[in-house]
């Protein structure tokens, strides 16, 4: 990446933009993936949402797929292939522009400015391709695929690793944010 890639990148993930971001994640995050998960919940109240699942096994994913019912899964494709289409493309925005914008009040920096964007990237191509795969099963029903489940399974874990490890390093990120600002204002007093 050339220097003036990052400072396009920088200058793109400034605070505006990225608390601007973070509004859309909060608006979609706690109105409208809620709303939509309650409806599709409403056909089958005893059982979670597939998405929220960290790892399933492949009866567990057609037990769930099963209690939805015709109707609800019906439901369930329409919400993977809008709200939680767009909510991954939001997700992976905001958190890239968190990760940027923190990595650049850095004096030091621990990892390559391109190296933040893989982290979510990965998890948008994760979140996608388990959609796809939940899609294809909801589609599908009752045909099953035991590989198919355990890859589709896998792709669902390796989106909470990516959350995670973004969470991380945002974290890691404003702690040194943190430590630096204290630092500064112990190191002005003591000059007076």
């Amino acid at each position: 990446m050339t220097r003036k890639q990052k400072l396009i990148l920088r200058k793109t993930a400034s605070l505006k933009n990225t608390s601007l971001l973070g509004i859309l994640f909060l608006i979609m995050s706690c109105f409208i993936i809620p709303d939509a998960n309650k409806q599709i919940q409403q056909y089958a109240p005893e059982t979670g949402l597939i998405d929220f699942l960290i790892y399933y096994s492949p009866d567990q994913l057609y037990q769930m797929i099963s209690a939805y019912g015709k109707q609800g899964r019906q439901l369930y494709i329409v919400v993977e292939l809008s709200a939680d289409f767009i909510f991954s493309i939001v997700i992976a925005a905001f958190f890239s522009s968190f990760l940027i914008w923190s990595d650049s009040k850095l004096k030091t920096h621990f990892i390559k400015i391109e190296y933040y964007l893989l982290f979510p990237i990965i998890f948008m191509l994760a979140n996608f391709l388990e959609n796809l795969g939940i899609i294809w099963f909801l589609s599908n029903y009752p045909t099953k695929s035991f590989f198919l489940a355990s890859v589709t399974s896998i792709f669902t874990f390796s989106k909470w690793i990516s959350i995670l490890l973004c969470l991380g390093i945002i974290a890691w990120n404003l702690i040194q944010i943190a430590m630096s600002k204290i630092n500064h204002s112990s190191t002005i007093e003591n000059k007076f």
